[in-house]
């Protein structure tokens, strides 16, 4: 609640997938969910209508980072997210 869940993955999952190959990517995600952030209780529906395109190109191109073994898998046990 409160961000607190996509702030840590910004900055654990996307983060690390920035530093290891996917730097355009990452930053398309992140100023995407920043802008849609301006309105907490309308961040859902943002970015399901205006995010999609742009975390479907980060999923692209970081998934191999995500997967277990990946550089960057071990980012989302600590925001509780199980990949």
């Amino acid at each position: 609640g409160g961000g607190k869940c996509t702030g840590c993955l910004m900055q654990g999952i996307i983060g690390c997938a920035a530093q290891n190959g996917c730097p355009g990517q990452s930053q398309t995600v992140i100023d995407c969910i920043t802008t849609c952030g301006k309105d907490p209780a309308g961040l859902q529906a943002c970015a399901a209508k205006n995010c999609m395109g742009g975390i479907v190109a980060f999923d692209g191109c970081a998934s191999p980072l995500l997967s277990p073994g990946g550089l960057c898998h071990a980012e989302g046990s600590g925001c509780g997210v199980k990949l």
